[in-house]
């Protein structure tokens, strides 16, 4: 659909960038999309969450961060995780993932396991993808 979209518009996608960012006039720019430009949208979605996450605490990096750390914890390989984030270095990888801290039993993986199971109820309850269309089919 995004590419459809795209040929709609007559905005070549072959020359240049897959995802780029919109004028403030509403038009395509034609250079890559800027980190500033896709935290702001991700800033956009998570004020959705009004009262259950501070927008303000939650960045593009940091979710890529955490999502490493996840598939880290769910015995993803190394390798796998660097090509699933886009990283090309394992010392990039090992770096942000720092498995040895986060499993730490005394350190912030600890902490949020002794959270109540209501707690993730919440996310939860926030789970739905409201304003997003299906990018691909």
């Amino acid at each position: 659909m995004y590419f459809d979209v795209c040929k709609l518009l007559r905005i070549n996608l072959a020359p240049g960038f897959l995802f780029r960012s919109i004028s403030k006039s509403g038009g395509v720019c034609f250079s890559h999309l800027e980190s500033s430009a896709a935290q702001a949208r991700f800033s956009f979605y998570v004020s959705a969450l009004v009262g259950k996450l501070s927008s303000s605490h939650l960045t593009v990096h940091g979710f890529r961060s955490g999502a490493a750390v996840s598939l880290a914890l769910r015995s993803v390989s190394l390798s796998e995780i660097m090509d699933h984030i886009g990283w090309k270095s394992s010392k990039t990888a090992l770096h942000y993932i720092k498995l040895k801290q986060v499993v730490n039993p005394a350190g912030a993986a600890a902490k949020l396991a002794d959270l109540p199971l209501q707690a993730g109820q919440d996310y939860k309850h926030q789970d739905h993808l409201v304003g997003f269309s299906q990018a691909f089919s």
